[in-house]
């Protein structure tokens, strides 16, 4: 029997039949409430705790003392701020201006709201993972992997794969917890309550999680029983060659799902705290836009791209129909033509120039510099993917670049997505061009890097007479001619993907903020790099070891399905170039031709017949209107999708997020009930 089909075979009875578990109520958790910082979130004013109420039972001194519980801080604040009769809409720039103080009802619900879709993306990114690594998981992976435990010495038997299912109580806690904040009449005992049992709900899921990176038994031993001529050398500096080279290759998803885990427990805390600061401050400050506490304001009318010139230049007809219609078709233009020079301008600036700072900027910093080493916590998943306790250096230092390269690209694209116009227009060329700058040189630093380190064994002197003869650098352009495409496809257009269906999937909820993003900040990095180191060690072993009957294993292995993704991205790539100016400057070119186009239809029309609502002119016009819609849809994707989006991070749990409301105010009665039956005690 071959080596592939002896292994299989071994493998084939040493599959075990666990099930996964049900998933249970939430674990509970007893959670740690904070003073905040400073805990009043204003100056304190008027009078003290404990003041004696008016005489009328249901109105309240105005300076009586209340709390808002937000990220697990409890602060102090006063009973007359909270209320605002007229109704306030948290998106709108002006909506303060009629109100000199307060304003805090509406103002805590945003905050809520905030931490509410923070929490839902963080147990959401978990979930994620864990469903792409199930699903990874058909007949013929489930062999493959149980082969890899054979040839690691490992064995999975006992446990199965942790059920994303598990996570469903605790998403559901975050929908009925931010369903309190997602009134249109906000009450206070409702806000206070809200920030209660999301902190409960954080507690819950903080204690839960690390239960699913619980690995399996381990069999040992069982590598004896395999053929010993293995066709792939010994590697100094590694000991079990077989879980290195192969494990690295076959366990992906394990490699992947425990470097995420790493990432996540270094990433969340820092993450929390900048929103906390950033969500303080903004309630402090009175900060407008209500809700959007992050976004660059958009740039006064002044600033942008002059209006273009009308393209249907008739006289009125007196027909509301037809006028209306070469109305719309100038104004459709003008915004098309403003829209190109502001989106043009925006990207030539994404990548190659340094932004202006976001209002975000000290809290979006801070939580990168909280991880300033994020290679050693993807090494630590490495090896814990793999059930070793350390990688060879050479392998460690590759790692490493791909880490510090792709956190410095997903750094750079936060940054720029305080800018809202950016953030609306996130395009894959884009991230393609980024790649070509950032990483190109990586990959080829990394495989020249790489090859060299395996020059020992069997086939020692073919390869080492290849690097004497400096052919080395020659196979290293070959394979970056070969696959350079493939892996850019895959490392970049992936993080567009995440980003951009998160963006889809949060407008949809009326809840497009930071908080949607950073949710999946460490999901992004364990997955650019996944996505651009494997494809690379892929590449490496079927170079150097993918001979005989290794060759057919590697070709199962769930990195080579990952290579076939990114070559089919490339061939079905609908723009012909990846060159970001070229690419706008034609689109633009097109749309321009497109308007001309129209622009000459209607006027000859309009010579040639008589004007009224339902003649020919009047056709020509509407499809003048149609055809720069249509234009401007193929630009910047404003078409409404027909599917849900699949899920890339958090929305507001659980339904639409309300923009809108009243806060009611603050009477005797619950004030009462919330001191008596919701007072936490903070530590």
């Amino acid at each position: 029997m071959s080596l592939v089909g002896d292994i299989a075979d071994k493998a084939s009875s040493a599959l075990g039949s666990g099930e996964a578990p049900k998933p249970a109520a939430m674990k509970q958790a007893t959670p740690k409430f904070l003073k905040g910082d400073p805990a009043p979130i204003d100056e304190p004013k008027g009078n003290a705790p404990g003041s004696t109420a008016l005489a009328h039972p249901n109105v309240f001194d105005p300076k009586m003392p209340v709390e808002f519980i937000h990220f697990g801080r409890v602060h102090s604040d006063v009973h007359d701020v909270f209320n605002h009769d007229q109704e306030l809409d948290d998106t709108k720039a002006d909506a303060l201006k009629d109100l000199p103080t307060g304003g805090r009802g509406i103002a805590f619900r945003a905050a809520l709201q905030r931490e509410a879709i923070l929490l839902d993306g963080f147990i959401g990114s978990v979930q994620g993972v864990l469903k792409e690594c199930k699903g990874s998981e058909g007949a013929a992976d489930k062999l493959i992997g149980a082969a890899t435990d054979l040839m690691s010495g490992g064995s999975k038997k006992g446990a199965g794969a942790p059920d994303p299912a598990q996570l469903d109580p605790y998403k559901k806690g975050v929908g009925e917890a931010g369903a309190k904040a997602n009134k249109a009449q906000i009450q206070y005992k409702e806000i206070h309550q809200a920030g209660i049992d999301l902190h409960q709900v954080r507690a819950n899921f903080v204690e839960f999680a690390p239960e699913l990176n619980k690995r399996g038994d381990d069999g040992g031993g069982l590598l004896g029983n395999l053929p010993g001529t293995l066709p792939i050398p010994p590697i100094p500096g590694v000991g079990d060659i077989a879980k290195t080279v192969m494990g690295m290759l076959f366990k992906m998803f394990d490699i992947h799902k425990a470097m995420f885990y790493q990432l996540r427990a270094q990433y969340e805390p820092a993450i929390e705290k900048a929103c906390y600061q950033r969500s303080m401050k903004v309630i402090r400050e009175r900060y407008v836009p209500i809700f959007d506490a992050w976004s660059i304001p958009p740039l006064p009318d002044s600033t942008k791209s002059p209006q273009a010139q009308k393209i249907l230049d008739v006289q009125k007809t007196g027909l509301d129909a037809l006028d209306g219609v070469v109305d719309e078709v100038n104004q459709t233009y003008s915004d098309i033509n403003q829209k190109i020079e502001d989106t043009k301008r925006k990207w030539r600036e994404f990548w190659g120039e340094a932004p202006e700072p976001g209002p975000g900027q000290e809290q979006l910093d801070s939580v990168f510099a909280a991880v300033p080493e994020p290679d050693q916590w993807v090494l630590r998943g490495f090896c814990e993917g793999l059930g070793i306790t350390s990688l060879p250096g050479f392998i460690n230092k590759a790692v490493g670049k791909v880490i510090r390269t792709n956190v410095g690209i997903i750094q750079q694209v936060y940054v720029k997505l305080q800018d809202p116009e950016v953030a609306k227009n996130i395009d894959e060329q884009a991230f393609l061009a980024a790649g070509r700058i950032y990483l190109a040189g990586v990959i080829r630093g990394i495989l020249q890097d790489l090859l060299p380190a395996f020059s020992v064994g069997p086939d020692a002197g073919v390869v080492n007479k290849d690097m004497v003869a400096g052919k080395a650098a020659n196979l290293v352009d070959e394979l970056i001619g070969k696959h350079l495409k493939p892996i850019l496809h895959i490392a970049m257009g992936g993080l567009h993907d995440k980003l951009k269906e998160a963006r889809s999937t949060a407008d949809k909820h009326n809840c497009t903020v930071m908080e949607v993003y950073l949710a999946l900040l460490p999901q992004l990095v364990a997955l650019s790099t996944r996505n651009t180191f494997f494809p690379i060690w892929q590449i490496v072993v079927e170079e150097l070891f993918g001979r005989g009957a290794a060759a057919a294993m590697l070709a199962t292995s769930p990195v080579n399905k990952l290579m076939d993704d990114g070559r089919s991205r490339v061939k079905n790539t609908k723009q012909a170039s990846e060159e970001l100016g070229s690419d706008i400057s034609n689109k633009a070119s097109e749309t321009a031709s497109d308007v001309k186009k129209k622009e000459e239809e209607a006027q000859s029309t309009l010579k040639k017949y008589n004007v009224t609502a339902g003649s020919p002119a009047g056709q020509a016009a509407d499809s003048a209107a149609k055809g720069v819609g249509g234009a401007a849809d193929s630009i910047f994707g404003t078409k409404k999708p027909t599917a849900a989006a699949a899920f890339a991070g958090g929305t507001f749990p659980g339904s639409a997020r309300l923009k809108t409301g009243t806060a009611k105010n603050i009477e005797a009665d619950e004030w009462t009930e919330v001191n008596d039956k919701q007072k936490v005690v903070p530590a």
